[in-house]
């Protein structure tokens, strides 16, 4: 089910380290002992330096923690990202809750709520979730799952032009679907990639 992925150039090893997830020793996650399903349970080297303040998103009952000096985008921005939005096709399916931006290297932390086919399993959902970003993305997108914290993820990175993009997406124990998207240009991902591993160590459930 888990794959070796093709090898990446040095300034990306961290990002196919991410979403490999069972090439150890590269420095990011770390493999637990394997749960019953045979989906691998992951721990992150979590460097707090990294990160903002602590985001409590009660309604989902998740907590996580931004990179630093990622900056939280207004209501009223966050209003007219979500109107522009609803008005195109590939991500009508995605409610925007949080935005953080890095106005000066062009980064981005988007989080938001996935609307998915209910019928279906998460295995179903993310199944059909990745056939769709194939089609958007091509054949150089990469897939895993994975467990943290009990929360059962699945994550894909794709490399359009001059950027580095990890979608991370998990259902949260209010059973909402939720997609943490990070978004970082390549040529900055080497000086990112420890801020982006802890933001992603720092995702839990709350109850």
């Amino acid at each position: 089910m888990l794959h070796r992925f093709l090898p990446w150039r040095r300034s990306l090893a961290h990002a196919a380290c991410l979403v490999a997830l069972v090439l150890l020793g590269l420095g990011c996650g770390q493999q637990d002992e394997a749960t019953s399903s045979a989906v691998p349970r992951m721990s992150f080297d979590v460097d707090t330096t990294r990160l903002g303040a602590p985001v409590q998103a009660a309604d989902y009952d998740v907590a996580f923690r931004p990179p630093a000096g990622w900056a939280l985008l207004s209501s009223a921005e966050l209003d007219s990202m979500s109107q522009a939005g609803a008005a195109r096709s590939d991500t009508a399916a995605l409610r925007p809750l949080y935005v953080f931006l890095d106005s000066t290297q062009g980064s981005v932390l988007s989080v938001g709520r996935l609307r998915l086919d209910t019928t279906a399993t998460f295995g179903e959902q993310m199944q059909q979730y990745g056939a769709s970003l194939q089609q958007q993305f091509g054949d150089t997108l990469r897939q895993a799952q994975f467990m943290k914290d009990d929360l059962y993820m699945a994550q894909f990175l794709a490399q359009p032009e001059g950027l580095v993009n990890f979608k991370l997406v998990f259902e949260a124990p209010s059973d909402d679907v939720l997609q943490f998207d990070y978004v970082v240009p390549q040529s900055v991902y080497p000086q990112e990639v420890r801020s982006v591993e802890s933001s992603i160590g720092s995702i839990r459930p709350v109850q």
